[in-house]
């Protein structure tokens, strides 16, 4: 590539070599094909080639989607075929959040997997029950456009409703663990909606709730009991 103009970023320089070897020699490597300028395909190519290297160089994360949205809103200028190089090969970062025993907050880390990996988030209540086990896109408009548009499905095509006939059986203490539980965070749970007006008591005690266990009866397949499972989703090396 022929000398970087000043207006591009430092991130290309590290990305992408160039030469300088004088006015007349630039004119002729120009006429031979060699570009002065980074085009968003270049940044694709990069990108789809060595995502791990791309993230480095960008700076880590906010530096990489800053990057990801240019490809985002420029992806028409961006050839079917690097499209389609980026989507299936394991260059779309998806992000993932865990749990980890006495802290508070949710800890992320990101790993670059194929459009099969990565899952668009459209449904908040199926994300809260498996967001540990599934890598999502960048939650934001754009981005997620451009994830869909690279063959990314939905967390509501990846959660499924299923029927089956349910019984009662006697209560367990996972039945007393999770009615405590229930009692406890139903109030913060309430407080996020302010606006609403509550008809109800919130319930405060085992008196006013009760948590019963369930499970499948064979007699009764078709009742209306429901469950909801998530599909199988390709992350890497393994399955969820």
């Amino acid at each position: 590539m022929l000398p970087r103009p000043r207006c591009q970023p430092e991130l290309y320089a590290k990305l992408f070599d160039s030469v300088n070897f004088g006015t007349k020699a630039n004119r002729f490597l120009g006429a031979c094909g060699s570009k002065n300028k980074v085009s968003i395909e270049d940044v694709a190519e990069a990108l789809a080639d060595n995502p791990e290297r791309f993230f480095q160089l960008a700076g880590g994360y906010e530096g990489f989607l800053v990057e990801l949205r240019k490809l985002a809103y420029q992806s028409q200028d961006i050839s079917n075929g690097t499209l389609h190089k980026m989507s299936h090969s394991p260059a779309l970062l998806g992000l993932r959040r865990t749990k980890t025993e006495g802290k508070a907050e949710w800890d992320y880390g990101h790993q670059f997997l194929t459009y099969q990996g990565v899952t668009i988030v459209d449904d908040m209540n199926d994300y809260q029950l498996f967001s540990d086990c599934l890598f999502i896109a960048p939650q934001e408009e754009a981005l997620e456009r451009f994830y869909a548009s690279l063959g990314c499905n939905y967390v509501s095509a990846a959660v499924k409703e299923q029927c089956n006939g349910l019984r009662e059986i006697p209560a367990t203490e996972t039945c007393s663990d999770v009615q405590s539980l229930i009692l406890k965070r139903l109030p913060l749970f309430i407080q996020n909606y302010t606006d609403a007006r509550l008809r109800v008591t919130i319930p405060s005690s085992s008196d006013h709730l009760k948590v019963k266990g369930m499970q499948p009866n064979p007699r009764f397949q078709n009742s209306c009991g429901r469950k909801r499972e998530a599909n199988t989703i390709r992350t890497g090396d393994r399955e969820e």
